[in-house]
């Protein structure tokens, strides 16, 4: 007797365990198949890209003689960037420059790694803002002259 009810209790439980892995396997199923349903999945999970990611460009003050640096820079959701920097006037190419920054959220600025000499940038609405290497203001020229505009 005893062994007939231990033999029905582990085939019931067999049973339970069976159905609860059909079930798993059909809603596996489900969320694969549908690519609405993976899509959203992915999208949920991913995480979210910062608006500040993207291309800037502007000119910026160097000194004399040279009349300005066309200065354009990508930056990547993947921590890389691409700084390209022309003298206007005295280079007939750009100097450019690549490798990964880091985004301190504190501070809200990047900075380049030893590629890019550790330039740092501030991050402003639809903008980017060139430091000098201490993460302070630059003293040549207007505040103003140092922002890149998001392309």
């Amino acid at each position: 007797m005893k062994l007939h009810v231990i033999g029905t209790i582990f085939t019931v439980a067999l049973v339970f365990a069976s159905c609860k892995n059909e079930q798993k396997d059909a809603a596996e199923q489900i969320n694969t198949s549908n690519p609405a349903n993976h899509t959203a999945y992915v999208q949920a999970t991913k995480p979210s890209t910062p608006g500040w990611i993207g291309a800037y460009t502007g000119t910026t003050p160097c000194p004399e003689p040279c009349k300005g640096e066309k200065t354009e820079m990508t930056v990547n959701a993947d921590s890389t960037y691409t700084l390209s920097v022309q003298a206007i006037g005295q280079e007939e190419k750009p100097r450019v420059f690549s490798g990964t920054f880091h985004f301190d959220a504190a501070k809200n600025v990047i900075t380049l790694d030893a590629n890019g000499d550790h330039h740092k940038f501030e991050v402003q609405k639809d903008a980017l803002k060139e430091l000098d290497k201490f993460g302070d203001p630059k003293q040549l020229g207007r505040q103003e002259d140092y922002v890149l505009k998001k392309q």
